[in-house]
């Protein structure tokens, strides 16, 4: 089982560490990997921040670690979509 987190908010500290405890308290989800993202923030300094673990199951090498990358390019397309 693998895990996401996110909130929509002001980009700053406070929110990042809420988004750091968000995953750490999904740990058991995935504790073969982890990532973060956030997108460029809007006018107001809102923007999405997103939070992710990786349970390793069929491929354990450090090479089969593309859902990140793929997670990333993906949210970042229906981010620039919804603006």
């Amino acid at each position: 089982m693998c895990g996401i987190a996110g909130l929509i908010g002001r980009l700053g500290e406070p929110n990042r560490t809420a988004l750091r405890r968000m995953n750490d308290a999904m740990a058991h989800h995935g504790p073969d990997g982890e990532g973060f993202w956030e997108a460029a923030p809007g006018e107001r300094g809102w923007a999405p921040m997103l939070a992710h673990r990786r349970l390793s199951i069929l491929d354990l090498a450090p090479s089969a670690s593309h859902d990140e990358l793929a997670m990333r390019a993906e949210i970042s397309l229906m981010h620039e979509a919804v603006r």
